[in-house]
């Protein structure tokens, strides 16, 4: 009998809850705040909700920060083992198969999802595995708060992972076991702030509690019944999660999300919006002083309020506004102080918010959005390693377990210069041909507009230069092509073909004209054969021709 039994696993996820806890509650702070909760109960001072009016800049810059990385999936690259054209037929096919796997998967959804948890709750966390009735490697995002992990010198050494399934779809995957699987409460997964009623009932819901280790091990259990209990097998081994951490910490500490520098910033925002919805409120309905006016404040109080009244005052009575004296509170200039400092520390400047000159150069656009350039540079590193990672192991699997399979991966490849269009890929693979080889890297697209004058002018001016500062390759690559190697086999097909060059044959059947030899002229516009020219006229048509770059220069021989 194995030892990671049902009390094994709830012992060890029931102890890693605990020491989660305040990990956890961090985490729905967060989510309350970037949905625009700024104050709980006891942090919104006296008269209640007195700062309840919202200036939430943390939502679009959560959601900024997620559609600048994963607004348009990445694009795959396998490195070929070589040069020749075998390798890289074989590179695209690798392609192919992992494009075919993403989009089984539905990657913008998981990717996106795993940004958001990602910047907001320091880690998105996505989990992969083989799908023994597609015979195809897939993966999906997980929710960080049921994902408990035990680290070993920064890696995972075991973890566990709680969720709720629906008890007949239970049933009916595990059916030797179906009369012992009932609902229960979920008091083992983490309550969320926001989270659907349906999903915490106990009438059709049972929890399942997933434990997983670095020597394959895993084991399923729910109610108190051990579904599964086997070694996994992966290649490398290793538990099948990737962690994508926001910014990364040394010293054995959680790592930091996007947003906890700013929250009090856009807390105290807050206060100095409401302050000055006060003061204007204030000055719509101002305090009256009644200096012995004769008439009674519910008088003053109607008269004022309605259009056009008139009031009898005493000989030496009268009403007066109290009107503010003295220097007005700057606080405008504190809000714009406070919105600079947000737009600092988040890395999203006014420009990124549309907060431009109207004729302002894409050369200035650019540069005022450099910080947050930046920012998505970091992290596209990130997620390029752990990306190149899930890569791997999903390669991996399909070489191990779809070995034997003749499989249709069908799937979508990003092209043009911003990877804004997709090319639809069709496949069918084997996976004993992977032959090994995972080698791979991610391709994030321009987060600068690739159709800048300026910027195309600086390729342009580099590939043109005397001598080339960059490739033919380099520049298309800078200008987001996909697959450069076919572009250039395009290119080159284009210059071979006369069709595409009118000028060339224009120029080649007026020096044909200017030769005076009829027969030659015929000859090149497909008539019949001629006699040969004589040695001068011969001599002038081919300096002619040459000086054209006509490719029917060779008629000549």
């Amino acid at each position: 009998m194995s030892r990671f039994d049902y009390d094994y696993v709830d012992s060890l996820y029931r102890s890693l809850q605990a020491e989660y806890a305040e990990r956890n509650a961090d985490y729905d702070i967060a989510r309350k705040r970037v949905d625009g909760v700024l104050w709980g109960d006891s942090t919104n001072p006296t008269p209640r909700n007195r700062y309840s009016l919202s200036a939430n800049y943390l939502l679009p810059i959560v959601m900024k920060h997620v559609q600048l990385l994963m607004g348009r999936l990445p694009a795959i690259q396998v490195m070929p083992r070589g040069v020749d054209e075998d390798d890289r037929r074989h590179a695209e096919k690798l392609e192919g198969v992992l494009y075919g796997i993403w989009n089984a998967s539905n990657a913008s959804d998981v990717f996106q999802t795993a940004a958001w948890d990602s910047y907001v709750l320091r880690r998105g966390i996505i989990t992969y595995w083989w799908d023994t009735k597609a015979h195809q490697a897939r993966f999906k995002h997980i929710n960080p708060d049921d994902f408990y992990a035990r680290y070993d010198s920064g890696e995972i050494f075991e973890c566990t992972y709680a969720y709720r399934r629906h008890v007949e779809a239970l049933r009916f995957e595990y059916p030797d076991k179906a009369a012992g699987i009932e609902s229960n409460p979920p008091t083992h997964t983490a309550q969320i702030y926001g989270q659907t009623q349906p999903h915490l009932n106990n009438t059709d819901y049972v929890t399942v509690i997933d434990y997983y280790n670095r020597d394959g091990q895993h084991t399923r259990v729910a109610n108190d019944l051990v579904l599964e209990d086997m070694n996994l097998a992966h290649p490398e081994g290793g538990v099948p999660f990737v962690e994508f951490p926001c910014y990364p910490a040394n010293g054995n500490r959680e790592p930091s999300n996007g947003i906890d520098q700013i929250i009090e910033l856009v807390q105290y925002l807050s206060q100095l919006v409401s302050q000055k919805a006060d003061v204007i409120r204030t000055y719509a309905n101002p305090t009256i002083l009644d200096k012995a006016s004769g008439q009674s404040p519910e008088a003053i109080r109607r008269a004022v309020a309605a259009d056009g009244s008139v009031l009898p005052i005493h000989r030496d009575g009268s009403l007066e506004f109290l009107n503010w004296s003295g220097t007005m509170p700057a606080i405008e200039d504190q809000v714009e102080l406070v919105r600079d400092l947000i737009f600092d520390l988040s890395g999203k400047p006014r420009s990124a918010f549309g907060q431009t000159i109207t004729n302002q150069s894409g050369v200035v656009t650019n540069l005022a959005l450099t910080p947050t350039l930046q920012s998505n540079e970091y992290h596209e590193t990130q997620w390029g390693k752990a990306l190149s990672f899930l890569n791997r192991r999903l390669l991996q699997l399909t070489e191990k377990f779809g070995a034997a399979y003749k499989t249709t991966y069908r799937g979508y490849r990003p092209i043009g210069a911003d990877m804004n269009k997709a090319k639809t890929t069709n496949l069918e693979f084997q996976g004993s041909e992977i032959q090994q080889w995972y080698e791979n890297r991610i391709k994030w697209p321009s987060a600068i507009r690739t159709d800048d004058p300026v910027f195309i002018q600086n390729i342009v001016t580099q590939l043109t230069s005397d001598p080339p500062a960059i490739s033919l390759y380099t520049a298309l690559e800078l200008l987001g092509h996909e697959d450069v190697e076919a572009e250039i086999d395009r290119i080159e097909q284009q210059l071979q073909d006369p069709r595409m060059h009118p000028d060339r044959l224009q120029a080649g059947q007026d020096a044909a004209l200017a030769a005076g030899n009829g027969a030659l002229a015929g000859r090149l516009m497909g008539g019949g054969a001629g006699g040969p020219l004589p040695p001068d006229n011969q001599t002038q048509m081919t300096g002619a021709l040459e000086a054209s770059g006509n490719p029917n220069k060779n008629a000549l021989a």
